[in-house]
């Protein structure tokens, strides 16, 4: 595994605890959608950084 794969790994798991135990015990009261939504945006902004490099063609060969 390349080291940047761990550390998504890393991230998705940690994001993971967190969806279940944040809204359920500290913002069980209020403000358990602002945290999901905050999250849905984290995950998007890993995944793209995580998949930005995937464009970029190696070796110099062409993208089909």
């Amino acid at each position: 595994m390349v080291e940047k794969e761990k550390y998504l790994l890393l991230a998705a798991v940690t994001i993971t605890i967190l969806n279940f135990i944040v809204p359920y015990t500290v913002l069980k009261n209020s403000g358990a959608f602002a945290f999901w939504i905050f999250l849905t945006l984290l995950t998007l902004g890993i995944g793209y950084v995580f998949t930005s490099s995937w464009i970029k063609p190696r070796q110099g060969g062409k993208l089909k």
